[in-house]
């Protein structure tokens, strides 16, 4: 349409706001806005054909806000039962979750891992098998939280939290079990942590988006770095799977029923 000529709005809708009429002051059009809220409003027609409003001020775009470790990515069009707008939030910790403006409003700050992230602030003074935890010492390249230990033999040791809390580590290695400098029992664990955005053990993608692997050989960890995207992710899982194949797979058929 050239510019300058004049449009006629009414019956169309934009955004949340259907054009009732047209109405022009002081050489101004503006219109009469029914809203999805039910609310009647009176906008300037140029500020809704440009999309800078989009309702009669019952909606705010929260896109690009921050709250506490989320960023707001987008408007999903989804809503909630109450009908207020669920976003497409990216927390600093890499995952991405939907959310609703009323949590976000009301003191939601990140994906849920603040609350996994407690476990680990609580951990000095206790005991996980035959390991009591001393202190938090410097975090690993990967940014794992992990512990100074002290076993029941009265050896010390550094473990990764997530190894505590989840069973993973329960003595210095002074513990049966180990066969060929192995723990079986721990290489034959298949499930993924809780908080898994992979599904697959030993995948996790970083806060920046990246994936990685790692798979402990002889009590040697080694690392993998996939990349960004589902391609990233995949280079991971197969990487993991191979190295599973390789290294783990022939100690448990060996050892099975050890």
């Amino acid at each position: 349409m050239p510019k300058g000529k004049y449009e006629n709005l009414i019956g169309k809708k934009f955004n949340k706001l259907l054009i009732l009429s047209e109405i022009k002051k002081n050489n101004e059009l503006y219109c009469e806005c029914l809203c999805d809220c039910g609310n009647k409003k009176i906008i300037r027609k140029y500020e809704i054909k440009k999309g800078i409003t989009k309702s009669c001020g019952c909606y705010n775009d929260l896109t690009g806000s921050h709250f506490g470790m989320l960023t707001v990515i987008k408007d999903t069009k989804k809503r909630n039962s109450h009908g207020r707008v669920i976003y497409l939030c990216r927390c600093e910790c890499g995952n991405e979750k939907e959310i609703s403006s009323a949590s976000l409003h009301a003191g939601t700050r990140s994906c849920g891992c603040l609350l996994h992230q407690d476990k680990y602030d609580n951990l000095i003074g206790k005991k996980f098998n035959k390991l009591k935890v001393i202190k938090e010492v410097e975090k690993t390249v990967q940014s794992q939280r992990q512990f100074l230990c002290k076993c029941d033999c009265g050896k010390e040791k550094v473990i990764l939290g997530s190894n505590l809390i989840y069973g993973e580590s329960t003595s210095c290695g002074c513990n049966k079990g180990y066969v060929e400098n192995t723990k079986i029992d721990m290489i034959k664990r298949e499930e993924a942590y809780p908080n898994s955005k992979s599904g697959i053990k030993g995948v996790w993608q970083d806060k920046k988006g990246y994936w990685h692997a790692i798979i402990t050989v002889c009590r040697e960890r080694i690392f993998f770095y996939g990349g960004a995207g589902e391609e990233g992710k995949d280079r991971c899982i197969n990487w993991r799977k191979e190295m599973v194949e390789k290294y783990h797979k022939p100690l448990i058929d060996k050892y099975s029923g050890s």
